[in-house]
């Protein structure tokens, strides 16, 4: 807990935008790798006091809150440095990618067990570092409930399945709307209803493609373009 009679100034310092919505404001703090941002609801404290306790190796969390007179203004988060998952690099090697969503997946599971409920994860709070390992950011957005781990685990992968299938099928899917193929429309359709998890379809589609076509795919780019010629057979 970080209390103040007035923010510091480094507190104001690069105002990032990082996705936010347009009443947050998010400041990288001056010479640090740390990031302050603006409580939109600081009636909420209870809540926030208890995100800050989360630790996670994926899903960024408040590191401290920060008080400016007694009054919750804001917290203090690490900065993330990379890029969007919906602008990963396309020549990323495909064990890169499944590791990545291993990852990601490894941490939806630690959160479930702490009883949080993601309610928006998407192309954009999903941060892939320079060392390929994923960050997910807006952790404010969260809840914590009671619902039972099969259920919120449901819940929680549904909306990340639903983002990974768009990343590495977006072409397909935006210009179709389906798969032409009935085993990959089979296995999309089983991670997006979440029967099984992003990683999994990933790499079962993977395995389908490279038997189909008769030759080994190395990167995601390789993989979207078995994608559209299998889809145009």
């Amino acid at each position: 807990m970080l209390k103040f009679d007035e923010l510091p100034k480094e507190y104001e310092m690069d105002e990032l935008r990082l996705g936010a919505p347009d009443d947050t404001k998010v400041y990288r703090i001056k010479g640090t790798n740390l990031v302050y941002k603006e409580i939109a609801k600081p009636e909420d404290e209870d809540f926030y006091k208890e995100l800050a306790t989360v630790k996670n190796d994926v899903f960024v969390f408040p590191k401290e809150l920060v008080y400016v007179k007694e009054k919750l203004v804001g917290y203090v988060m690490d900065f993330i440095q990379g890029v969007m998952i919906k602008n990963i690099d396309p020549n990323i090697l495909v064990p890169e990618l499944y590791a990545i969503l291993r990852e990601i997946e490894k941490g939806i599971a630690g959160i479930t067990k702490r009883g949080i409920s993601i309610l928006d994860i998407n192309d954009k709070n999903i941060i892939i570092t320079p060392e390929k390992h994923a960050r997910v950011v807006d952790g404010d957005s969260y809840s914590f409930v009671s619902e039972e781990p099969e259920y919120l685990i449901y819940q929680n992968w549904n909306d990340y399945n639903d983002t990974i299938m768009r990343v590495i099928a977006k072409d397909i899917i935006d210009k179709f709307g389906r798969f032409i193929d009935g085993q990959l429309q089979a296995l999309y359709d089983a991670s997006v209803y979440c029967e099984i998890p992003a990683s999994v379809c990933f790499n079962m589609m993977l395995n389908y493609l490279q038997n189909k076509l008769g030759e080994e795919i190395h990167t995601l780019d390789e993989f979207k373009k078995a994608l559209s010629l299998v889809q145009k057979r």
